[in-house]
């Protein structure tokens, strides 16, 4: 579908891929394709209007910018924090009270995560 640079800016407001959008809509539905996406345009417009200044960012910029703040919180924790998600399970733990082998490895992997998160 053929989309102004005005009608793609607006999707773009409120999905992450405005032209992936309109191209979905028309392969589903052909016959009401361009009715649907002028409609989700027209209802869209002033939002993104009122959105529009130096900080604005399009839906995946957004969604982008969530995720990689969400990965900086996930990684950027203590070393106890990181140790902690790595070692065995206690589930884990009490299987390898009953079996030589799962002991060993549990062992290993203890070891191989103090290695890596050493204490400060």
């Amino acid at each position: 579908m053929n989309l102004t640079t005005e009608q793609l800016n607006i999707l773009n407001h409120v999905v992450e891929n405005g032209q992936a959008w309109a191209n979905h809509v028309e392969t589903t539905f052909p016959e009401k394709s361009e009715a649907m996406m002028l409609a989700k345009v027209a209802k869209y417009r002033q939002s993104y209007l009122d959105a529009q200044g130096g900080d604005y960012q399009t839906r995946k910029q957004k969604e982008d910018a969530y995720w990689q703040e969400m990965e900086e919180r996930r990684t950027n924790v203590s070393y106890a924090v990181k140790r902690q998600r790595e070692y065995p399970s206690v589930e884990e733990l009490v299987v390898a009270l009953y079996d030589t082998d799962d002991k060993a490895a549990i062992e290993k992997r203890r070891a191989d995560v103090k290695a890596k998160y050493p204490k400060p």
